[in-house]
């Protein structure tokens, strides 16, 4: 039986911050989804920031992302993802996942972004 992920939550000037440090592939996939499903959909505040600490994203964690916005979508609450590193972020443009997400380079830009 797979351990569950446990993704770190924390709360920060009125944002709900999920901390990401594991790569996303195929096999870990459908726990973080569901984790990240159930913390954006029961999260109080207006805002989450996923904070990806990972050193690269593959296109199954892309689609690990944009799923957990359209959850906040439909929950109507905004989501930002904090991308660290240059690399995730390159793919996440390349995938032009960065048109349907609000990507940041850092995670004080996704903060306090007016």
């Amino acid at each position: 039986m797979p351990m569950p992920v446990s993704l770190p939550v924390y709360h920060l000037a009125g944002n709900q911050i999920i901390t990401m440090y594991e790569i996303l592939d195929l096999a870990n996939a459908p726990r973080v989804s569901d984790e990240l499903e159930g913390l954006v959909t029961n999260g109080r505040e207006p805002a989450v920031v996923l904070d990806v600490r990972t050193s690269f994203l593959t296109s199954t964690g892309v689609a690990v992302l944009e799923h957990a916005g359209a959850v906040a979508a439909r929950r109507r609450r905004r989501l930002r993802v904090a991308a660290r590193r240059p690399l995730a972020r390159r793919v996440l443009a390349l995938t032009g996942a960065d048109q349907a997400l609000d990507v940041h380079p850092d995670l004080p830009s996704a903060l306090y972004r007016p």
